[in-house]
């Protein structure tokens, strides 16, 4: 029986975040999403009373799915660490409506945006130790002032929080699969000073889209 409530939730859930990707988190109400999945109004907030209590759960997942990635003690390598990087931009595209409202998140529930800022602080942090222990295993050479540490995850940061809205923008019908190259490449030319032997780095080095360069063609 404690199937059954759990899957209703679930099922609530992902409808939201399918409608809420697909025309935004303002342009969907609660009650535009109990009409979508055939439910009354009230039925629906018995499980979330607001639009508010969606989202939070929506983040909470995406926190949930990120939390289950290697710790930065368990990525030993250069790949691990690029592996790691585009595992994350493809929850962030599973959860787009987040990353891509996350202003106006914070702007309009502002116990949601304290709740943003935390994992961010603490996703930065994990970055950091990366870094650091890559250092240590000899996997990155040249990095270890705290001011050089913190400008590469800093530029990484800045990926991660804008690469959807650049999308959107400059790179309309491209595949998910090339547009996620590109900003993977993006982060491994960052590292390109920094790694004794680049093998690991050449198979992401390449991945440009031809608008981001103005080319015709992909190297």
């Amino acid at each position: 029986m404690s199937e059954i409530p759990q899957a209703t939730r679930a099922r609530i859930l992902n409808r939201a975040r399918e409608l809420f990707n697909e025309r935004g988190i303002d342009n969907v109400g609660v009650r535009d999403l109990a009409r979508d999945l055939g439910m009354s109004p009230g039925n629906l907030s018995y499980w979330f009373t607001r639009k508010e209590d969606l989202v939070r759960a929506l983040m909470d997942e995406l926190r949930d799915r990120n939390a289950a990635r290697p710790t930065p003690e368990r990525v030993t390598t250069v790949g691990g660490l690029l592996a790691g990087f585009r595992a994350a931009l493809e929850a962030q595209l599973d959860y787009r409506c987040l990353t891509e409202s996350v202003v106006h998140i914070a702007h309009t529930w502002p116990e949601l945006g304290a709740a943003y800022r935390d994992t961010e602080r603490r996703r930065r942090a994990d970055l950091a130790a990366t870094v650091r222990g890559l250092v240590r295993l000899g996997q990155l050479q040249g990095v270890e002032d705290p001011g050089d540490v913190a400008r590469l995850v800093g530029q990484w940061s800045l990926v991660a929080r804008f690469w959807l809205s650049e999308r959107g923008l400059s790179y309309p019908g491209h595949p998910d699969a090339a547009i996620l190259g590109h900003y993977v490449s993006l982060v491994a030319h960052s590292l390109r000073p920094f790694v004794p032997a680049d093998s690991e780095l050449q198979p992401h080095l390449h991945q440009v889209l031809p608008e981001a360069e103005g080319e015709a063609t992909t190297p």
